[in-house]
């Protein structure tokens, strides 16, 4: 039933968030923090130790949790350690064709000089076993997304 699915922002505060339901980034890799429903992920770029946390906790939440969706947007660091670990699970990856931008919490404007990617893990994700990078055979859909 549609109305039963929760929509949350899951990286986010007050003032950045998408969806009315939303975890402070500060709490969403907490181990007691469910992920369930459909989120949203836009975690911060900073730290390639915490990008990996973020897309492990991901797959794992849609491995655990019944209807549990999470759609991504991250760098396109494909020579990351988390990118092979990770977003090669992902059902699919939607390479984003033009640069987007951001605006940071002080209000300014800014463009990273990386590529993005749209990627979306749902329930069933590709072959999760944890230091396997990725079953033979098997793999995300890749396309490209041209942003309106």
């Amino acid at each position: 039933m549609l109305s039963s699915i929760s929509l949350w922002n899951l990286c986010a505060d007050h003032v950045n968030r998408k969806c009315r339901n939303f975890i402070p980034t500060s709490l969403t890799l907490a181990s007691d923090v469910l992920w369930d429903g459909v989120g949203w992920l836009n975690p911060p770029y900073g730290n390639v130790k915490t990008m990996g946390a973020f897309m492990a906790k991901a797959v794992r939440s849609t491995k655990d949790y019944m209807g549990t969706a999470v759609v991504a947007l991250v760098p396109t660091n494909t020579n990351a350690p988390w990118w092979h670990d990770w977003v090669l699970r992902a059902d699919e990856i939607r390479f984003v064709r033009k640069k987007l931008s951001f605006v940071a919490s002080n209000g300014k404007k800014g463009v990273p000089f990386t590529g993005h990617a749209i990627v979306v893990f749902r329930e069933h994700p590709v072959s999760y076993q944890p230091g396997v990078t990725c079953m033979s055979g098997t793999g995300p859909r890749v396309s490209s997304w041209e942003q309106p």
